[in-house]
């Protein structure tokens, strides 16, 4: 089968050396997102072709330049999930209330380390915990079971099926968690050998 990819909310990666190019993104540049309103639309538009989002309100997070903003979401099973607004206009989202709650506790973006852990189910700042020793995801199920507790607590979604992918020339197999929603949104997960969970992430499959 053939998988067409298409990111509608781009979060960042610590996985290959395209992502660690991507990661600058949203991170630098001119200060564009002033206000809360602003996060809230720039959401708004990253959610249009998700059913049954809704988008809440935006709350301030310091940063080392302006603000950047949290902003609550709920999907079609009132799910509570959040999109992180930079002030340099990159939507990071949606993630789960504690993925959230461990990248957004203000000391990490005040020092400008938040990055690299985007969307990590660890909070990792600035690269730390991406590679911890020796892998410890080495298989599909073990892959499926990170996800599964990345997912506890929401109600409504499913896993769909697990692919894997190598990075860092071959050396490291991560894995990729396809999973939907209970409005039949399709997203999926990035697990890498380390047991750090990235996502959601939309995309569209097609044969």
């Amino acid at each position: 089968m053939r998988k067409v990819i298409s990111l509608i909310t781009i979060l960042v990666l610590a996985v290959t050396g395209v992502a660690y190019a991507q990661m600058g993104r949203g991170f630098k540049g001119e200060v564009v997102v002033k206000s809360a309103v602003e996060a809230e639309t720039l959401v708004k538009e990253n959610t249009a072709q998700l059913k049954g989002f809704t988008v809440g309100t935006a709350t301030e997070v310091p940063v080392r330049r302006g603000n950047g903003y949290k902003v609550a979401v709920t999907d079609g099973m009132q799910n509570n999930l959040y999109f992180f607004v930079t002030p340099f206009g990159g939507v990071f989202g949606p993630v789960t209330e504690n993925a959230i709650n461990s990248i957004c506790d203000g000391s990490c973006f005040k020092d400008g380390n938040c990055a690299m852990g985007m969307g990590g189910s660890k909070g990792m700042r600035g690269g730390k915990g991406y590679q911890q020793g020796e892998p410890v995801i080495i298989t599909a199920d073990q892959a499926k079971n990170a996800a599964e507790k990345y997912l506890l607590g929401l109600k409504g979604y499913s896993i769909d099926s697990v692919e894997s992918f190598s990075n860092r020339g071959g050396r490291y197999i991560s894995y990729r968690v396809y999973v939907k929603d209970g409005s039949d949104n399709q997203f999926y997960l990035h697990v890498n050998p380390w047991g750090n969970v990235f996502g959601l992430m939309s995309y569209e499959r097609t044969k």
